[in-house]
């Protein structure tokens, strides 16, 4: 709208000369037309922008106007746009001089003040009716308010030009916006005072001057924020300021006086008032807001002093000598004294001044970040404090170290703790499994020659059934405590779970690592008082050394696979491990990798070894045997890997394949009167084997008495009443059960007439043809009829020890005299055939 009527104003008086045409371009094209653009283009968050603008905006019309040669529009219409242009422009300064965080308040005020006494001066001395220029022509009136109008739009450009000294922004264009407007009043008032402002021939210059405001107050960075919140001490020069406005009408008072010619009337009274109303108020104010601004800062300081005060952590303030300026009481109860005049050194204990040192030294060279370092103090040494440490020595206000103080006593306790929890068994105090292996690898590391003795005790069971689990517990505490003391300095000493220990020894020799040994053997062999009653108990160990290429896992393993050798032997030996238990070990490992494979592929086949009763010479039973056909080594017998079996806990998987392959021969071969199974001690754990039993028979449709279960004596101590019950549950599927490899192990008479058996296997090694071993099979077989249990005499093979289990009255027999294992097509041969004879090659015939 503007650029049309400029236009129409432009062709519309063809008499204006040159410089009016000028004037008009400068007027409107540049200040107009660049704010009407920016109006939709930004949108600048302050609304004191928006003011300044419509201000130009209206005081551009008034001098549009003003160029009509039209009385009275030429002479008022730049006077009455620039009173209306006036108090919008104000409210742009106010709007605009308010803190970017908020609004102000007392900046109206002062504003005001500054009015009031600028309002002052203008009615008493320029426009009053009694002022030196009273009667002159409504162009000094214009004059005057225009020359109002542009300084305060200077003053308004000069405060945001150069008001942020990081971002000079656009100064340069403002700052010759400022001394344009200023040459040209100058100017104009020194050669012709009486003459109406915007018809001097300098007239440009102001239009210029407008224009560049103009473009200045739709620049791009008027959005950003550009000014920053008043630092505390602003207030004073506002206030010196404010207070100057009231030399004001004493100046004037004095002018009156002199007779310099000022108008004192009623008017000056009216101004005087009003300014010494606002000045007063604005005082009291001021008094008002530093006293609540003192309240506060108290509360402010109570309220601070207090955290200080009852705050767990504490904080102090070191200075660059290291003594301590200020603490509160937290960093006080932490030292365990006074702390205040001391330096940093002298309230550490002395081993830890160095870390603490090193702290203040990092926190210097890097001010503003933080150093760490865990202190104990010298008064009270249980106690751990994390002291933090910054640099603020360039802050006056502080100018020291800020050191935050932490009790973290209960942290480094807990953590010990648990670190003693994670490398310490808690029964004994011993190392436990993780330090063990921790320990030996870091002296195997140091190339340091080892020898470790694996300790394992013998039937610790018996004592956990028969005296209590506290019982137990208390054998191995004092067990260890008997390790403790035989072991040197060097030595270590551990605990892997259990009832087994490690105990580990530098420098040693085969010799000596057996003579440690056999000593640690026998004194952990001693009896022990336990629950009031003394109990003894054997151990076996088994020994390795250490190599140049050994492992703390390996060294460990080897002594491991010397003691099961011990236990082999018979337990309560001392076994070193050598190249034959390596190679031993080696086949154990293998078989337990190879093994898995094997069920699963089905490489397991069953052999049967015929029973045959002593008085009609006749097949009674067979016992299934289960055989490996290695792809590699060939048919294995259960001795090569039944044991890795056990200890693998494939046994169960193992079992259930023989015990599936068994009860489908007794299928096959009605005519068979009993088929024996052997049942681990695992199996007999298992809570789903007398199910996948009973599915069997029911499958199969054979007579459960058929089934004859095998169970050791090393089975029946395994568990003790656990096994017996399971027993019982068998047998009332109808199967039967037998003790085997009786003889060989601990089981007595009493404890089988607790056990739910039918049957008795004995051992070959009671079977002798002298007449002391004759004896004892006589009075074994002798107990077992009273028992109703059958006698079945295994092992037999050669013929003297058939003839003396025939003598003592045993009802079975069954050896490799009687006939060796085959796979079932043999058993269906032998049972398909009356009498004896089960190989082909066998001459041997109960009837001769």
């Amino acid at each position: 709208m503007a650029l049309v009527v400029w236009v129409v104003a432009f062709w519309a008086l063809p008499d204006s000369d040159a410089v009016q045409r000028i004037w008009l371009t400068g007027l409107l094209v540049a200040p107009i037309v660049l704010i009407a653009a920016a109006r939709t283009a930004l949108a600048p968050p302050n609304p004191g922008w928006a003011r300044l603008r419509a201000a130009m905006m209206v005081q551009g019309v008034g001098m549009f106007l003003g160029t009509f040669e039209i009385n009275p529009l030429e002479d008022y219409a730049t006077v009455v746009t620039s009173a209306i242009a006036f108090p919008a422009l104000l409210s742009a300064f106010r709007s605009l001089g308010a803190p970017a965080s908020g609004r102000d308040r007392t900046l109206l005020l002062d504003s005001l003040i500054v009015g009031l006494a600028v309002a002052t001066v203008w009615w008493s001395l320029i426009l009053g009716p009694q002022s030196f220029l009273a009667g002159g022509t409504a162009a000094t009136a214009e004059n005057l308010v225009s020359l109002v109008l542009i300084v305060l739009l200077i003053s308004v450009v000069l405060r945001y030009a150069f008001g942020d000294r990081g971002r000079p922004r656009y100064s340069a264009l403002l700052a010759g916006a400022a001394l344009s407007a200023i040459m040209f009043t100058l100017a104009h008032w020194t050669v012709s005072p009486g003459e109406s402002l915007h018809a001097s021939h300098v007239a440009p210059l102001l239009g210029l001057a407008y224009a560049l405001v103009g473009i200045a107050a739709i620049h791009p960075s008027v959005a950003l924020p550009v000014l920053a919140p008043p630092a505390p001490t602003a207030m004073y020069p506002r206030l010196l300021v404010v207070s100057a406005a009231l030399l004001v009408p004493l100046v004037i008072r004095m002018v009156c006086l002199s007779g310099a010619g000022a108008d004192c009337g009623a008017s000056l009274l009216v101004f005087e008032t009003l300014l010494f109303v606002a000045v007063g108020t604005r005082l009291v104010g001021a008094i008002l807001g530093r006293h609540r601004t003192q309240l506060s800062l108290d509360d402010h300081h109570r309220l601070y002093w207090a955290l200080a005060e009852h705050a767990g952590d504490g904080v102090a303030v070191v200075d660059d000598a290291g003594v301590v300026r200020f603490a509160t009481p937290a960093v006080t109860g932490m030292a365990g004294t006074g702390v205040v005049g001391q330096t940093v050194d002298s309230l550490v204990a002395e081993e830890h001044v160095d870390a603490l040192s090193r702290a203040f030294a990092d926190a210097g060279a890097a001010p503003g970040t933080v150093a760490t370092a865990t202190v104990r103090p010298a008064r009270r040494p249980e106690t751990w404090i994390e002291a933090r440490v910054i640099d603020h020595r360039g802050d006056p206000a502080i100018d020291g170290y800020i050191v935050n103080a932490r009790d973290i006593t209960r942290t480094v306790n807990d953590s010990a703790e648990l670190t003693r929890l994670a490398y310490e068994d808690v029964l004994t105090g011993l190392a436990n499994r993780a330090a063990l292996l921790h320990r030996v690898e870091a002296r195997l590391v140091a190339g340091e020659r080892l020898a470790v003795l694996f300790c394992d005790f013998d039937r610790l069971k018996v004592v956990n059934d028969t005296l209590g689990h506290a019982a137990g517990d208390q054998l191995l505490a004092a067990a260890a405590g008997r390790m403790r003391r035989l072991a040197g300095p060097n030595d270590v000493i551990g605990r892997l779970g259990g009832d087994e220990f490690l105990v580990v020894t530098g420098g040693a020799t085969r010799t000596s690592a057996l003579a440690t040994a056999e000593r640690l053997r026998q004194a952990l062999s001693e009896p022990y008082g336990l629950s009031g009653a003394t109990s003894r108990i054997s151990c076996s160990i088994g020994v390795a050394l250490s190599r140049t290429d050994s492992t703390a896992d390996q060294l460990i393993a080897d002594a491991d696979a010397a003691l099961y050798a011990a236990k082999a032997l018979g337990r309560d030996k001392v076994v070193v491990f050598d190249h034959a238990l390596r190679v031993e070990q080696a086949r154990r490992t293998r078989t337990q990798l190879e093994l898995p494979g094997a069920i699963d592929g089905e490489q397991l086949t069953v052999h049967y070894q015929p029973i045959v009763t002593v008085d009609t010479a006749r097949v009674w039973g067979a016992e299934a045997l289960v055989r490996w056909n290695h792809p590699v080594a060939g048919l294995l017998p259960p001795s090569a890997f039944i044991d890795v079996a056990e200890e693998s806990g494939l046994i169960r998987a193992l079992g259930a394949t023989v015990t599936a392959a068994a009860v489908r021969m007794a299928a096959q071969l009605p005519e068979l009167p009993v088929l024996t199974v052997n049942v681990a001690g695992a199996q007999l754990e298992d809570d789903d084997f007398s199910q996948l039993l009973a599915r069997l028979l029911a499958d199969h449709a054979v007579d459960p008495r058929r089934i004859l279960l095998e169970v050791t004596e090393r089975s029946l101590l395994r568990d003790g009443l656990g096994v017996v019950g399971r027993l019982e549950e068998l047998r009332t599927l109808g199967v039967r059960v037998a003790l085997d490899d009786f003889g060989t192990g601990y089981a007595s008479f009493a404890t089988m007439r607790s056990l739910p058996l039918d049957v008795l296997k004995v051992d070959q090694t009671l079977v002798a043809a002298d007449s002391g071993r004759g004896s004892v099979l006589r009075a074994v077989v002798t107990m077992a009829h009273e028992l109703d249990l059958e006698v079945i005499v295994e092992g037999i093979e050669r013929p003297e020890q058939l003839r003396v289990a025939t003598d003592l009255g045993a009802d079975l027999v069954q050896g490799f005299l009687l006939g060796r294992p085959g796979d079932a097509h043999r058993l269906e041969d032998v049972v398909g055939r009356s009498g004896l004879r089960w190989a082909a090659d066998s001459a041997y015939s109960l009837k001769e």
